[in-house]
């Protein structure tokens, strides 16, 4: 028995979902009234799949998309699944065993030194826009910023 008490019950939810690998838009689960204004298009760039009954039994691939089109991943064994334009290799990579899929905004920069660090203390560097006439970030302390303009 473990000193915390027993294990959480968990389940494995079966089914598969149906999706562009490319170009996802996600625009229209957005409020119009958002801040949000830059295009929310996203590509599928890894899916982990999990073949067994439960979270906890059973086996975990992963399909992730390179330079040169999609590979699988399975233990010591790789296995190219074809380009990345190809609708053969969508249904190489999206299927049932699904479990976790990764996606990666379009708009994202491709350098990781282009992305810079976001912070409370640096609003301006989050993926967010100010709405016309605002001039303060709503997420921001007043308290705080009203000390360090002091």
């Amino acid at each position: 028995a473990s000193p915390w008490g027993p294990a959480p019950r968990s389940w494995k939810i079966e089914g598969k979902v149906t999706f562009p690998l490319q170009r996802l838009d996600l625009q229209g689960f957005v409020a119009e009234t958002s801040p949000q204004r830059d295009p929310l298009q996203y590509d599928l760039f890894a899916a982990v799949d999990h073949v067994g009954s439960s979270p906890s039994v059973g086996h975990y691939t992963a399909s992730c998309r390179r330079a040169d089109g999609w590979w699988r991943f399975d233990d010591s064994r790789t296995e190219f699944l074809g380009g990345s334009g190809d609708e053969a290799t969508a249904h190489r990579v999206l299927g049932e065993d699904n479990y976790m899929l990764l996606f990666q905004r379009r708009d994202a920069p491709p350098e990781i030194e282009m992305v810079r660090e976001q912070s409370h203390k640096q609003p301006e560097h989050w993926p967010h826009v100010l709405s016309d006439g605002c001039t303060e970030w709503s997420f921001v302390d007043r308290s705080q910023s009203q000390s360090q303009r002091s």
